[in-house]
């Protein structure tokens, strides 16, 4: 009886506790209302450029970049078709080890390496560009396009260092894309349609190898099968032009691509070689053909 009686004093005492606060509450003057500044929104910081210029066979860059996200803007004065892939060396690796490991092939240079991307092949008098995320190491440019006996830009010597260093600055900011693409193990995921003119397209290698996209724009009335015969036997003038691309890129790996392109007939490309079988991963179909109109 008591224990009942004490429970029901300290529920009533709590309910008359909390009517007079929320009746104090209620009646207690209200203080004037502050405006709030909106909060300022930081501008965009734009990524630092890394201007290449590729001649037969060499190339002209900085020796040392800042590094975050950085535009590569690259530019063909040469007579050939030439890119510009960036290669990082592991932090544990030197420049004397990855040159010396160049001549056995990509069997020896792959444990060696990652591969941000780069710009993609583009024909004489033509440039392309990319913005790619540059973490701080020691890199280098090459140039593995094929001149007509087959023989890597690279085995002639295009190759140059590039230091990147650790960006003291306000890091820039990631660009806003138009459309994204997919590179994955062995196919190319597309925008559904893709009308000419000057867009971004953010590329991401969601694959379990590295990938690129190599794009190629078909001379009139030329097909995919006259690319790939060509190929397997590239003998002549080929039957496209080299509009540009991104260069390989690891698994998982983001970067951005801009362009700006023309009405017609284009095919995507990966020519990086399988892991496995050691074919180009166009022998295993990745190679998509897509229609750029209005």
């Amino acid at each position: 009886m008591f224990t009942r009686t004490f429970q029901q004093h300290l529920a009533m005492a709590a309910a008359t506790a909390l009517t007079v606060f929320t009746l104090n509450a209620c009646l207690a003057p209200t203080a004037p209302s502050v405006p709030v500044a909106p909060t300022a929104v930081a501008a965009p910081v734009a990524p630092v450029v890394l201007g290449i210029v590729a001649k037969d066979y060499s190339f002209e860059a900085p020796k040392e970049i800042a590094g975050g996200w950085v535009t590569v803007a690259f530019k063909n004065e040469g007579k050939q078709p030439h890119h510009a892939q960036l290669v990082r060396l592991n932090d544990d690796v030197t420049a004397a080890q990855f040159q010396a490991a160049l001549p056995k092939g990509i069997e020896a240079v792959m444990p060696l390496i990652t591969m941000p991307g780069g710009p993609g092949v583009v024909d004489s008098n033509n440039s392309q560009e990319t913005t790619i995320y540059l973490k701080p190491g020691h890199y280098f440019l090459i140039c593995l396009v094929p001149d007509e006996k087959g023989m890597p830009h690279l085995a002639h010597g295009m190759i140059a260092p590039l230091e990147v260093t650790a960006n003291s600055h306000q890091t820039a900011t990631e660009p806003q894309a138009d459309a994204e693409v997919k590179l994955v193990d062995f196919s190319f995921a597309l925008p559904a349609t893709i009308k000419p003119g000057a867009q971004t397209w953010k590329i991401t290698a969601a694959s379990k190898q590295p990938h690129e996209m190599a794009l190629v724009k078909l001379a009139e009335g030329k097909t995919m099968m006259d690319v790939m015969a060509w190929m397997q036997q590239p003998v002549g003038a080929p039957p496209f032009s080299n509009v540009g691309g991104m260069q390989a890129m690891m698994p998982g790996d983001s970067g951005y691509l801009h362009l700006n392109l023309t009405a017609g007939d284009y095919i995507a490309i990966c020519h990086v070689p399988d892991a496995a079988s050691g074919k180009e991963h166009a022998a295993l179909g990745m190679m998509m053909p897509f229609k750029v109109q209005s």
